[in-house]
């Protein structure tokens, strides 16, 4: 049997069909732009390192809203197509089910967005069932185990959330303190600061009436003034 070789340009054109572009995330960002066809490194608080083409760079954390993965493991994959069609405790317990695995191996994981991103999915998915207990469990072991991450902030905020509404006022004002620390220690956007400042003027049980408001008023005068600049 004869073989027929295709010329150089043709072969490459045609594996390039079959196996689709090398690159395939994409980075949404906040001013309505994407980043398209790159391959997302690590995710860390104050940036996302990505390669496009040959090109290594880094866009702020500050400025992504949100990132699309093309390729997972097979467990996060499976678990966030569950989460797609409805089935949030199938997906919860294939993404607790990685989590636990990678962090009992201590294996690197093949991407090294993975991790951070299947735990933050899971203090997502316990929101969304409405388990506070393992909404906490699974912001705890962010927290402890990715304290790099971009989805640091957001776990803190719904861990404090879930202590709150749990009848852990106390428990919840802790938790934005530590937020807190995270933020002056780390120099992050004034935006979190916000944020766990608001979250700890509704949860402290100790201001209450005029005292909230005034403080609330206070805080909204700052973000007025911050967005306006």
């Amino acid at each position: 049997m004869r073989l027929q070789l295709l010329p150089t340009g043709l072969a490459t054109a045609a594996l390039a069909l079959l196996t689709g572009p090398l690159f395939a995330d994409t980075i949404y960002l906040l001013n309505g732009k994407s980043l398209e066809d790159v391959s997302v490194g690590e995710v860390t608080l104050k940036e996302v390192n990505y390669k496009s083409g040959s090109k290594r760079t880094t866009v702020k954390t500050d400025d992504v809203l949100r990132i699309e993965y093309s390729a997972k493991s097979s467990l996060v994959d499976r678990a966030d197509t569950a989460a797609a069609e409805g089935q949030l405790l199938d997906a919860i317990d294939d993404l607790q089910t990685f989590v636990d695995g990678m962090i009992e191996s201590g294996r690197t994981p093949r991407y090294k967005w993975e991790l951070p991103y299947a735990m933050h999915r899971l203090v997502e998915l316990h929101l969304q069932v409405g388990d506070a207990p393992g909404l906490i469990a699974a912001a705890d072991k962010l927290i402890e185990n990715a304290p790099e991450s971009r989805h640091l902030p957001a776990a803190y905020l719904a861990k404090a959330e879930a202590q709150y509404y749990s009848g852990q006022a106390k428990a919840a004002v802790k938790t934005l303190a530590a937020l807190e620390a995270v933020v002056k220690s780390q120099n992050l956007s004034q935006r979190w600061d916000l944020e766990q400042e608001l979250a700890s003027l509704v949860y402290d049980e100790k201001v209450k009436g005029k005292k909230l408001r005034d403080a609330l008023d206070r805080s909204e005068e700052h973000t007025s003034e911050l967005q306006s600049r």
